[in-house]
């Protein structure tokens, strides 16, 4: 029975139309319900200012306002009267932590909309604008202020000394900001970073990163990027900080050519140190004790104004900082050419080219100038005398070709005036296999030649080493 009722019994046009009148009615009545106008959200900073808006809509101005008043409800606590407005008895400012802040934009019911001055962080809270009515009650409106804060960014660099533990090297934080900020490093510099978190009393967070490594001497100066993002912010912060990893000294010596000879002039020793902090202090000593009269030292310079035998030693350099010590030495060689009394008879009578060497006063490979070093013999070639005349032989004499060193360490000697003589009276072999550096002078006044160059049946002679 109860399926067939709709057939039997259909609903009048008239009855369709009544309900659907009904329908709209309340749906407007709901709509009419809400005659307070205001702004749903708001976001402002703090020390700025915020006009909170509120309009009474009355379409048929049957509505009589009596009062209005303003009402915050903070996050965590109670609502309180902050502005109120009567028409007759005017404006008041019940709660001492908006006075001289809050002031009514326009003095009328209609449209009290308000303004607060310097804000906090804990203003944040619901806003309701409420009308005392006749006769339909209280009618509210009501508007969310949320307090954004930008962060206060900052960026540094942790001076650490190098070692093997993983330590702080650098900072960087979003102070007081809200919502909290993200913190992110980048950088060619091996690390990894840790971030923290802290709530401030009003609402503010302040995010806290720490880049960490295991720091070396190669990882000062090299550089690590913080940034940060946050909404507040119209573009990401960044700064870039160079690490200061501080280390004891390093120094070598650098300058000497191996060619220090008698007479020279002018020659240099730089001590190059490399510390973090820089080397405070620099010393030059010698092994041999006072540093020689001819010796200038001006920081990390040594000057050897003139070579000569006192400089024949080993020469140090030591440097300083906070962190430690290091030290570098280098031995000088003193080329200089000497001969025995029983030689320079040899000399004197022709029967040997002389044999020279180099004074030493400290351990080390003695320099020889000369042939190779064996006695001579008749039936000794006069070329093998002269065989790299002014080249240096390997210490204790040993047999064999001559060192390859360059430039000659007997370039630009002096022989004794005996030697000199003989060695320009000994006679000349056309056929020499290795020409000794420099130009050769025939003896007998010939013109002087390239040497490696074969020129037919002309002599070639030893150069003048006077």
């Amino acid at each position: 029975m109860a399926r067939d009722y709709p057939a039997r019994c259909p609903v009048s046009p008239v009855r369709n139309t009544l309900l659907m009148a009904a329908s709209i009615l309340l749906a407007v009545q709901g709509i009419g319900a809400q005659k307070v106008r205001v702004e749903e959200e708001l976001k402002a900073y703090p020390t700025e200012s915020v006009d909170l808006r509120c309009e009474f809509i009355d379409g048929g101005g049957r509505t009589k306002l009596t009062q209005v008043s303003w009402i915050w409800e903070p996050i965590d606590g109670q609502r309180d009267n902050i502005a109120v407005y009567h028409p007759i008895y005017g404006q008041s400012f019940p709660n001492p932590s908006f006075k001289d802040r809050v002031v009514f934009l326009h003095n009328t019911l209609e449209n009290p909309s308000i303004r607060i001055s310097e804000l906090k962080m804990s203003d944040t809270g619901r806003y309701t604008c409420e009308y005392a009515t006749y006769p339909s009650g209280n009618e509210q409106g009501t508007t969310t202020l949320i307090m954004l804060a930008k962060p206060k960014n900052s960026a540094k660099v942790v001076t650490v000394k190098a070692g093997t533990k993983s330590v702080v090297v650098a900072t960087c934080e979003a102070a007081d900001g809200k919502p909290a900020a993200t913190i992110k490093w980048a950088g060619k510099v091996e690390g990894n970073h840790t971030t923290s978190t802290t709530n401030g009393p009003d609402g503010t967070v302040t995010v806290r990163s720490e880049y960490r490594l295991v720091p070396t001497p190669a990882d000062n100066g090299g550089e690590v990027t913080c940034m940060v993002d946050q909404s507040t912010q119209e573009r990401q912060w960044a700064h870039t900080i160079q690490l200061s990893v501080e280390y004891p000294p390093s120094v070598s010596i650098e300058g000497y050519d191996n060619n220090w000879y008698i007479g020279r002039s002018d020659a240099v020793l730089l001590c190059m140190a490399n510390g973090n902090p820089e080397p405070t202090t620099i010393t030059w000593t010698s092994v041999s004790g006072a540093m020689p009269d001819t010796v200038v030292v001006s920081g990390n310079k040594l000057t050897v104004r003139k070579v000569d035998d006192a400089v024949n030693t080993t020469f140090i350099c030591e440097v300083k900082n906070k962190h430690g010590a290091s030290s570098h030495q280098i031995t000088t060689i003193v080329i200089g050419i000497v001969f025995s009394e029983e030689r320079k008879r040899h000399i004197a009578d022709g029967l040997i080219i002389p044999e020279a060497r180099a004074e030493s006063n400290h351990p080390g490979p003695v320099v020889r100038c000369g042939y190779w070093r064996y006695p001579w013999r008749p039936g000794l070639h006069r070329h093998h005398r002269w065989h790299h005349l002014l080249h240096s032989q390997a210490p204790g004499g040993r047999r064999g070709p001559p060192q390859a060193q360059a430039p000659s360490p007997c370039e630009g000697r002096e022989l004794d005036r005996d030697a000199e003589q003989a060695i320009r009276a000994s006679h000349c072999h056309r056929d020499v296999p290795s020409q000794p550096r420099g130009l050769l002078r025939d003896h007998r006044g010939g013109a002087c030649h390239e040497p490696g160059r074969r020129r037919g049946p002309e002599r070639w002679c030893p150069p003048s080493l006077g």
